[in-house]
């Protein structure tokens, strides 16, 4: 019998039900009326439901024989959880008793009774925690044998260790903190320090009641318990409190270790560290441990030889565990390929034999650990070790491979390094290395070991750069590629040959401006001081040319425009790119703008230009009504223009013109803080004629 929080007549039917059990066990008992508590008696009103149901109170069905499970929420007590007005007024005149607060001192509750203006509207609350640990007690007490899960308010603990030796098919115990032991200064200004010191002291003694609890039911019962949790409860809104870790950490050393678990996740993690020489990992597919607590990460780092032992592992999203974490898997692996007489993780991935070339691969028939998805967030000690491990160890079977960092990362240097040693990853079909505050420096055959990859995202913050550290990665060959996001520092390393095997390639995204910026790029673009443009090879020259040569170059340095490196892209086009975004400062003029956008992206339909200058609207809208395939939507990140420039442009409000035969079949959006849309004449004449009209 569990109360669910929901609808009121929910909880209202869940009231009439427990008045119900209340008088049919203690009619069937023969106890008198008067013997109940009267925190449970007036209520539910007991005697009143008594006297007009005794007929059906008396009939041969035994309810209390088909009950196994009590875990009652004391919020579930719907009449005396309204207002005071609306209480009972026997009630009422009963919490006004000296009696009834003689349960509850208010002292032992100071930070919540300072919260209420009335002492009434405090008792209420007191009630609520006094009317659940009764009625649990006299739902429980009869049919203790039978339970297999129970609800305990911590208040009432003792109560039940006086019992424990009646609960023999307890498997789950829910124990429910119904007391106060700590609060912030702020929230009780009469909490003393010698206030303090009591509740500290009467909340280690209830801890160890729980912890009794269940040390001695499992000597008891060896075996039968299998799940003890602490919760806070409800009617304290203000004060809620929360098990100590080390006592919960406590509970799962004395239940039994994990069953064979075939996931370690972050609901059983715990319990798993509290058992890690004695749980059978050999069934464990996946572990997905995101995000790990800080208590919990500790343990997992002290117990991460386990690893190894999950042998049938095919998942692992783990926050870092620190260097040296996948040792085991890559010497494992170099055991195996020694053995098979070609060494691939000494000749760059290129040797002669594969784990994959038998009928039945050698990585199973060697017992080796097979990850095909991996995800390692917020490196531990600001090495890309495991990283690089994870690379070469599994290379035969990683389909998914991510790597990201969090703003929580402990240790971030001020450059990442990844793709140091790696080896080809035939079967790799995602690639996501994405750092938060540190540059991404990406090994310059990093694509090279990844031919078959569909998805690519390399993505760090880079806002500042000095053209002379650029070393551009070699040209890959990934033709399955269909989306590639390329952020920072990789969009500047990134080579644009590797675009000559990428038919495939749906969607592209270049940005060199934070992600998820709400304010102007325009005012965050970088532009390095021509001295470092001079020094750059592909713009300022070489220094072995004569000085003349150098001179007049310094003197009047190229920009890095598109136009200028035209005769490169030109050969390149992407047949079945439909979406485009260029975010950062790139510089495209108005000459090489249709040649830039319908010729290298045929089938292009979605287009944002968040930054790129140098080009006129005048220019992009002629593109946008010449292209073989009409664009569905495109994104400028600039001013609108002035309204006195809509007609000569075409453009116009999307509210202001209804006639859709005239517009391209495109949303046009200017700036990321405007939500506003517009539309583009297919012929610019015609908004002239129109603004003349108007005139």
């Amino acid at each position: 019998m569990k109360a669910n929080e929901g609808d009121p007549d929910h909880l209202v039917t869940m009231d009439r039900l427990l008045q119900m059990l209340l008088s049919h066990y203690y009619t069937a008992a023969a106890v008198d009326v008067d013997d109940i508590p009267k925190v449970v008696r007036l209520p539910f009103n007991l005697a009143a439901y008594r006297n007009a149901t005794i007929t059906a109170i008396t009939s041969s069905l035994d309810y209390a024989a088909h009950v196994r499970h009590i875990s009652l929420e004391d919020w579930a007590f719907t009449n005396i959880s309204f207002s005071i007005s609306m209480l009972p007024p026997d009630v009422q005149e009963y919490i006004d008793e000296p009696e009834f607060m003689a349960f509850y001192p208010v002292d032992q509750f100071l930070p919540e009774y300072e919260r209420y203006n009335s002492q009434q509207a405090f008792r209420q609350r007191c009630l609520r925690v006094m009317l659940h640990r009764e009625v649990t007690w006299m739902l429980a007490n009869p049919i203790l044998e039978q339970l297999q899960t129970l609800a305990i308010p911590v208040s009432d603990v003792t109560r039940y260790l006086s019992v424990l030796d009646r609960l023999g098919r307890l498997e789950c115990v829910r124990f429910v903190l119904d007391e106060i032991y700590d609060c912030h200064p702020e929230e009780a200004t009469g909490a003393t320090e010698e206030w303090s010191s009591k509740t500290r002291e009467h909340k280690n003694k209830s801890m160890g009641f729980l912890v009794r609890f269940v040390e001695n039911h499992t000597q008891l019962f060896k075996g039968q318990l299998r799940v003890a949790t602490c919760h806070p409860s409800s009617v304290w809104l203000w004060s809620r409190q929360a098990c100590p870790a080390d006592v919960q950490f406590k509970f799962l050393q004395l239940l039994p270790s994990l069953h064979k678990p075939t996931a370690l996740n972050i609901r059983n993690a715990v319990q798993f560290v509290a058992h890690p020489l004695t749980t059978d990992l050999g069934h464990v597919e996946e572990i997905v441990m995101m995000p790990s607590p800080g208590p919990l990460l500790d343990r997992l780092c002290h117990i991460r030889q386990f690893l190894p032992c999950c042998q049938s592992a095919k998942r692992m999203h783990l926050v870092s565990l620190g260097k040296g974490t996948f040792k085991w898997a890559v010497e494992e692996k170099r055991i195996v390929m020694d053995g098979m007489g070609g060494n691939t993780l000494s000749n760059g991935g290129r040797g002669s034999a594969s784990l994959l070339d038998n009928d039945r691969p050698a990585f199973l028939q060697h017992d080796l650990v097979a990850l095909d998805d991996v995800w390692i967030n917020n490196i531990r000690d600001g090495s890309t070790d495991e990283v690089d491990d994870i690379a070469i160890a599994f290379s035969q079977t990683l389909a998914d491979f991510r790597v990201t960092f969090t703003m929580s990362a402990q240790a971030i240097p001020p450059t990442f390094h990844f793709g140091r040693g790696w080896v080809d990853m035939p079967v790799l079909n995602r690639l996501l290395l994405e750092t938060v505050t540190a540059r991404m420096v990406l090994d310059r055959e990093l694509l090279v070991h990844c031919p078959n990859v569909t998805f690519v995202l390399l993505g760090d913050r880079t806002f500042d750069y000095r053209c002379q550290d650029i070393v551009p990665c070699l040209p890959a060959q990934p033709s399955r590629l269909v989306t590639l996001r390329l952020y920072g520092w990789s969009a500047l390393t990134f080579h644009s040959d590797t675009l000559y095997s990428t038919s495939e390639l749906r969607t592209l995204e270049v940005r060199m401006t934070p992600r998820f910026s709400d304010v102007d790029v325009q005012d965050q673009y970088f532009i390095p001081p021509v001295e470092e443009l001079n020094r750059s090879e592909d713009i300022g020259g070489d220094d072995d040319e004569d000085d003349d040569n150098s001179s007049s170059r310094q003197q009047s340095p190229p920009p890095p425009s598109t136009k200028a490196l035209s005769a490169a892209t030109e050969r390149i086009i992407l047949p079945a790119l439909t979406d485009l975004q260029l975010l950062g400062n790139w510089i495209i003029e108005d000459d090489f703008l249709f040649e830039f956008l319908a010729v290298t992206f045929p089938k292009l339909v979605y287009l944002d230009l968040l930054g790129p200058t140098c080009f006129t609207l005048w220019a992009l809208f002629s593109v946008a009504r010449a292209v073989p395939v009409p664009w569905k939507s495109l994104h400028v990140f600039m001013r609108e223009p002035p309204r006195d420039q809509w007609a000569e442009l075409g453009l116009w409000s999307l509210t202001e013109w209804t006639d859709e035969r005239k517009v391209l079949p495109m949303y046009l959006r200017f700036s990321v803080d405007r939500e506003y849309e517009y539309v583009v004449l297919r012929d610019p004449g015609v908004s002239v004629a129109a603004a003349s009209a108007n005139e």
